[in-house]
């Protein structure tokens, strides 16, 4: 098996370094093995989505197999590459191979994960991060979420030294686009995302908010704070209905819809149409234009 030829074989990343400035981060594969007159060497390959695999042998002089026979070596390989949150399938064999024996695992390479409390009170999230980079800092950030996350200037920088890793991070509305971001201080590195709301239809709610009137020209205008697929009709309130008015709808999903020639009267609502829900907004019945 391979227990019986691979002892203790470990995969982690570390940082190299040429100078000061020039610094990447490399897998590095080690393992002690049990070194025996036919073993010439050990074949180390490593393999990542989209890749050929990368393939070195580690080889042993004939005279350093005849000294170290019966002994258990140690052997080390840290010329691969990497990325944080990069995945990775490894293979380790001897050369020649020994009754086929291959050690095989897989390996992320650590990029931190984030995990959140919110305080809807105080509109905090407290943020904790684990499996960071190890010797590294590492930011964090609230950002609105679309083609890109688009910062919304809650940031912070956890120092490497720090030994609790948890921040707070003010919010001004619970979008459902609002995301927690977080990455290693080292360039390229790739970002870790959560988004607290996502997921809670509650949260739709406060997508509706920020209708906007211009009294001089008669134009009503929304824009979504976040992308959202929505049907978007003026109505006229009637008790506990709203009937659309004739011709009244735009379909929405990123862009500004605007309304012409609207009439400011109390009843004049906007109503917003998710799938098989809505929700109603009568922006002049308290007088707010």
């Amino acid at each position: 098996s391979a227990a019986s030829v691979f002892r203790n074989v470990s995969a982690t990343t570390v940082m190299r370094c040429e100078g000061r400035q020039k610094c990447s981060l490399h897998l590095r594969i080690s393992t002690h093995l049990q070194l025996t007159a036919t073993v010439h060497g050990v074949s180390i390959c490593v393999a990542t989505m989209g890749m050929m695999p990368m393939c070195r042998t580690l080889t042993f002089t004939k005279a350093s197999r005849a000294k170290m026979s019966g002994m258990q070596v140690y052997v080390m390989d840290d010329c691969t590459q990497v990325s944080p949150s990069q995945y990775f399938e490894i293979k380790v064999q001897t050369v020649p191979s020994y009754c086929g024996v291959v050690w095989t695992g897989a390996y992320v390479a650590p990029a931190g994960r984030l995990f959140y409390d919110i305080n809807d009170e105080t509109k905090e999230v407290a943020v904790s991060v684990s499996d960071m980079l190890e010797g590294h800092d590492y930011h964090l950030r609230l950002c609105h979420k679309d083609f890109i996350c688009s910062d919304t200037g809650a940031k912070t920088l956890i120092r490497k030294e720090e030994p609790v890793k948890k921040v707070l991070l003010q919010y001004s509305r619970a979008l459902p686009c609002l995301c927690i971001e977080g990455w290693s201080a080292v360039t390229d590195a790739s970002r870790v995302q959560v988004c607290p709301f996502k997921d809670r239809e509650s949260w739709l709610e406060e997508l509706w908010f920020g209708i906007s009137f211009q009294p001089l020209e008669g134009q009503l205008w929304w824009e979504p704070a976040c992308p959202v697929a929505a049907t978007v009709t003026l109505c006229h309130s009637r008790e506990e209905m709203c009937v659309d008015l004739p011709h009244s709808s735009q379909n929405v999903s990123k862009r500004k819809i605007t309304f012409n020639r609207v009439d400011p009267h109390p009843r004049l609502c906007v109503k917003f149409t998710v799938g098989s829900r809505s929700w109603i907004r009568c922006p002049f019945a308290d007088s707010q234009f």
